[in-house]
């Protein structure tokens, strides 16, 4: 529910790519981020179920805190180097995505 928040303040998900991704030359070249509201997304990749890391430089993926308990699922959030909008998709637990806190 956080991240819809963010995205309605950004001006929904189909720019909030470019303005939430960090302005560094940790994306890969090519990458559209300005970064203009502060939240610095770094393209940190993933770590998959065989404890591999990929994607560093090219994605972004941030877990959210909706879980479905039938299958083990949870909803992840997707910054991709290439991309102005933000994906959703639900996924195993058993991924290594990013997480960001929030303080109350």
């Amino acid at each position: 529910v956080k991240w819809n928040a963010l995205f309605m303040a950004v001006g929904v998900t189909r720019y909030a790519g470019q303005k939430l991704k960090a302005d560094s030359d940790l994306w890969n070249e090519g990458a559209s981020h300005d970064d203009s509201f502060g939240f610095a997304v770094l393209p940190a990749g993933f770590r998959d179920s065989s404890g591999h890391f990929n994607g560093e430089g090219f994605d972004a993926y941030f877990w959210s805190s909706t879980e479905d308990f039938v299958f083990d699922d949870a909803y992840y959030w997707y910054f991709n180097c290439s991309r102005d909008y933000v994906d959703n998709y639900w996924y195993g637990k058993y991924y290594g995505f990013s997480v960001r806190c929030l303080q109350n």
